[in-house]
């Protein structure tokens, strides 16, 4: 599979993952262009599952993910049609735009 960064990577669940017929609400934090989501839903249809759904803290609108949502329930944190939505769309959030990790680091690593 490509992911979002145009690299190539695996994605793996263990066979058999649940018995044939159950029901799978997949999760993911960010859904950019929907290659790690495609491949998590395929591995579930392949051993029998049904997707109930996706859900995500930001799904960015593009030609990708509007597929995705015409054939899925697709769920988000961020409303559709907002300002925060066309944040994750440009991958930068504004309430991001002063932060420091510097502040966080304790002899150049970040405070656990």
């Amino acid at each position: 599979m490509i992911n979002y960064s145009g690299n190539t990577q695996a994605l793996e669940i263990r066979k058999p993952g649940f018995s044939r017929g159950t029901i799978v609400l997949i999760v993911d934090q960010w859904i950019e262009t929907g290659g790690t989501m495609n491949a998590a839903i395929q591995l579930v249809e392949r051993q029998g599952g049904i997707v109930a759904g996706i859900a995500a803290i930001c799904v960015e609108e593009n030609e990708a993910t509007k597929l995705m949502r015409s054939k899925y329930t697709l769920s988000s944190c961020i409303l559709p049609d907002t300002d925060l939505q066309e944040q994750c769309n440009r991958q930068t959030l504004d309430s991001f735009a002063n932060f420091d990790p510097k502040l966080y680091m304790i002899d150049d690593r970040f405070e656990e």
